[in-house]
């Protein structure tokens, strides 16, 4: 799997530490560690004076384990008091695009239950997580800031290309692609998705370039999809 590190020693104001890294690996804490994890978190926020770091950390444990409430809490907090803290409106981006995604998925699935829900615990956890308050547009919004504070960021434009693509402006998300493929050129996850929209849009040679050198990088799921559209 690809790990992936920024470094911003140039842009301090914007994060938290010098270097970050970055996983295609999918960040889920088992609930007893992440609950741990909470508790000390807690004590240092209660017994010190405010800490970014920490209010960042602390959310992305929430986020993991999807208490995103508490996780909107935190990043909402440090937005409030610095609001070029660019990692924060990354993180938040990302929370709210986790939260979209989980909430699209349950709609689809209730098409086929035919459990009765009590309507008011229905109304309640519609409320709770109402899909309307955490769109699309909010999830691009805070990449285009994240990107604002910091025009290097490559990792925020791959998110902001992804995000436009699920809300189905391909063009503009194969201009994102293409910009974090050019702050990185082995950007293979970039590489990949870039040509599957190419492949979409009718190009497939460019499509089936950027599917192999991605392949190349490591992404396996490329040769199945060259398989299909590159080998005629």
């Amino acid at each position: 799997e690809n790990v992936y590190f920024y470094d911003a020693i140039n842009n301090l104001s914007a994060y938290h530490t010098p270097v970050i890294s970055f996983s295609n690996l999918e960040n889920k804490l088992d609930l007893e560690l992440a609950e741990k994890y909470i508790q000390q978190y807690d004590q240092i926020i209660d017994s010190t004076d405010y800490n970014p770091a920490i209010h960042l950390n602390r959310a992305l444990v929430h986020s993991s384990i999807d208490d995103f409430n508490k996780s909107f809490e935190d990043l909402d907090l440090i937005i409030s008091k610095d609001k070029n803290y660019g990692i924060a409106y990354f993180v938040r981006a990302s929370t709210r695009l986790k939260l979209i995604q989980l909430l699209s998925n349950f709609d689809r699935d209730q098409e086929n239950v035919s459990i009765n829900l009590d309507k008011t615990k229905a109304e309640e956890t519609q409320s709770e997580f109402s899909i309307k308050e955490h769109r699309i547009e909010d999830v691009i919004s805070d990449l285009d800031k994240a990107l604002q504070i910091d025009p290097g960021f490559t990792f925020a434009y791959y998110n902001r290309a992804y995000a436009k693509a699920t809300n189905g402006d391909l063009n503009s998300a194969m201009e994102d692609f293409s910009k974090a493929i050019q702050q990185n050129p082995n950007f293979a996850e970039a590489l990949y998705n870039r040509g599957l929209i190419r492949i979409y849009l009718n190009d497939e040679k460019s499509g089936c370039d950027d599917l192999s050198k991605s392949g190349e990088l490591g992404v396996k799921a490329a040769y199945n999809v060259m398989k299909r559209y590159c080998f005629k």
